[in-house]
């Protein structure tokens, strides 16, 4: 028998180093060889990394600057400017109004909306300029304002501007200013006694005198019989109150308080039947249940106080027709 002897020496030394350090035990050590050759060869480019959006969103310089549909357009005006007038500056129930609307912006006005009593009047489209002609039947105080937008839709509301209307002076009647003759006429008073001849007739003023004492055991001349319209008759809250300004959430005066009594004497007006509002408990503040119930209020009287706007449904907001409803309500309903 022939024995053949193979050669285990080794033929190649760097085959058998790398095959070593292949393995399980030295795979981690090489990888981390190869890591930081790449970093030292090849640096990280931060600075290129923060310039590119992340994931679809904005770049970093547009994220900052002005997000868009938040802020306006960096050199480009805000809001558009808008002037307000009306004429005549002081108008009777047989004048028209006329309320002028100059709204300008560089991108361009998209509408301009006119209010009166918070009720929108009119409105006009792709226009700087706004015109609203209205006469107004019920004498009274008024308050209007305008709201412009843009094409970028950003919006400008002015303040409030008021005007008085005035009741039409009848035909015929003397003015106050016109001037009286200086001579009596056909033996008549003079002139100097002709203007205080009215309060005669003045309903706050009786026409005749009154006794000093008790006629038969009757009552005193302290009583009604000096004036039909006793101020006792009303309520404590409305004593002295007249409606003449304008009421929405967020007013509070003696008038509020008034408003509430009134309200709350109808049961299908009243404010809430318990609690803070409810007979008996009226506050001096106009709030969200006080808009309720003027809105019912409004729809009860709806032919006087919502047909002169062309409304059907009751706004809770306090105007002129409502105050002329509400004052002849104090004057009417407590003889």
């Amino acid at each position: 028998m022939r024995w053949v002897q193979y050669d285990h020496s080794p033929r190649n030394p760097l085959r058998i180093i790398a095959s070593n350090m292949l393995n399980t035990q030295n795979k981690a050590i090489l990888y981390s060889i190869f890591f930081f050759l790449g970093v030292a060869l090849f640096p990280l480019n931060t600075s290129a990394q923060t310039s590119a959006p992340i994931f679809g969103g904005p770049s970093p310089s547009t994220s900052i600057t002005a997000p868009s549909g938040s802020f306006a357009t960096p050199g480009l005006s805000g809001s558009p400017t808008v002037s307000i007038s009306h004429a005549p500056t002081s108008p009777t129930t047989s004048d028209s109004v006329v309320i002028n609307v100059l709204a300008s912006d560089v991108d361009g006005i998209q509408s301009v909306t006119i209010f009166v009593e918070q009720v929108v009047q009119k409105e006009c489209a792709n226009t700087s300029i706004c015109q609203l002609v209205q006469r107004y039947s019920i004498a009274g105080a008024y308050t209007y304002y305008v709201k412009a937008i843009d094409k970028k839709g950003f919006a400008t509301m002015t303040s409030f501007v008021s005007f008085t209307v005035s009741p039409t002076r009848q035909s015929g009647l003397p003015s106050s200013s016109s001037t009286t003759p200086s001579t009596p006429i056909f033996g008549g008073p003079s002139p100097s006694t002709s203007p205080t001849a009215p309060s005669i007739i003045s309903p706050s003023t009786p026409s005749y005198t009154t006794p000093s004492a008790p006629i038969f055991g009757g009552p005193s001349p302290s009583t009604s019989l000096t004036n039909p319209i006793s101020s006792t008759s009303r309520p404590a809250a409305c004593v002295g109150i007249t409606f003449s300004r304008s009421l929405a959430v967020g007013s509070s005066g003696a008038d509020v308080k008034c408003l509430q009594v009134l309200l709350n004497r109808d049961t299908e007006t009243r404010i809430t039947s318990s609690g803070t509002g409810s007979p008996g408990y009226e506050t001096v503040y106009f709030g969200a249940l006080t808009k309720n119930a003027v809105a019912k209020f409004q729809e009860r009287y709806r032919s006087e106080v919502l047909a002169p706007y062309g409304l059907s449904r009751g706004t809770g907001f306090i105007g002129a027709s409502t105050r002329a409803k509400l004052n002849a309500i104090l004057t009417s309903s407590f003889r």
